[in-house]
């Protein structure tokens, strides 16, 4: 049979080893939690490219202006661009504006798991 001062003592360190370890504990896991969230963030920011308007489908947009409609002609481009890996991606954009021009370059944005 152990004295019970010597219990006392075995507790005692063990509290003083718990007390030591979860700061070192919560440091790792809040640690662990920010780069997750670090990776999470990076995949989610838009990868950037440079596009050019290859044809333009000319609609006729009604801008208001006042009370009445306008009727203009407007472009609804088709837009090529190139993504990192040298892939060639072509999409109609859902804008449509007067000031676009076959040929015209414009910066395009995209996810890097879907272009």
């Amino acid at each position: 049979m152990v004295p019970r001062r010597h219990q006392f003592k075995r507790l005692g360190k063990g509290i003083l080893f718990l007390m030591g370890s979860a700061p070192g504990l919560i440091l790792c896991i809040a640690a662990l939690v920010i780069n997750i969230n670090v990776h999470t963030s990076l995949q989610q920011r838009p990868a950037a490219s440079q596009g050019r308007i290859v044809s333009c489908h000319m609609e006729t947009a009604d801008i208001p202006i006042g009370e009445y409609p306008t009727g203009e002609d407007a472009c609804r481009p088709t837009v090529q661009f190139e993504i990192a890996s040298g892939q060639k991606i072509v999409f109609v954009s859902s804008y449509t504006w007067g000031g676009f021009h076959q040929g015209d370059n414009l910066p395009v944005q995209y996810k890097f798991d879907r272009p």
